[in-house]
């Protein structure tokens, strides 16, 4: 599978999305949320076939901390795990504590003590106003990623 390598990581060109292993999502998923059983039978399929980039997010249930188990109970498969900052509803003043907070708790659902990937779950988190580059949030996440590179590469 083609891949590319970034920070000395690397993510693959199909990247396996996790919500399904933490929530009972999707229109095909009649059953609910998988056990950890079928959870791990699925990310072995995803390693099986060439996949290592995982992504996740604290939004997505359970879904951190099934990866956490997984990659813990197997820490020789090879991975790439991306999350998500959940910091939706937090003010500016807040913004700065939420995001430490969020990803404090991300690296401890995936037993991590450094993040290889961290992203903002949805465009809306950057600016109320629309002005991406400029916004409380897209500011406090660049000076977050520049202050706190023993928690996320930069």
């Amino acid at each position: 599978m083609n891949s590319i390598i970034k920070n000395g990581y690397e993510i693959t060109a199909l990247t396996l999305g996790t919500v399904q292993l933490g929530l009972a999502y999707g229109v095909n998923n009649a059953a609910g949320m998988p056990s950890f059983e079928e959870s791990s039978a699925i990310l072995n399929a995803a390693l099986d076939s060439g996949i290592v980039s995982f992504d996740t997010a604290r939004a997505y249930g359970e879904s951190e901390k099934v990866l956490g188990r997984f990659f813990s109970e197997n820490p020789d498969k090879k991975k790439t795990l991306i999350s998500k900052a959940l910091i939706n509803d937090a003010s500016p003043a807040d913004l700065k504590d939420r995001l430490f907070e969020s990803v404090r708790i991300t690296l401890e659902n995936l037993g991590l003590e450094k993040l290889p990937f961290l992203k903002l779950h949805n465009e809306s988190m950057l600016s109320r106003k629309r002005v991406e580059h400029t916004s409380p949030t897209a500011i406090t996440f660049r000076r977050f990623c520049r202050i706190s590179p023993n928690k996320v590469r930069t």
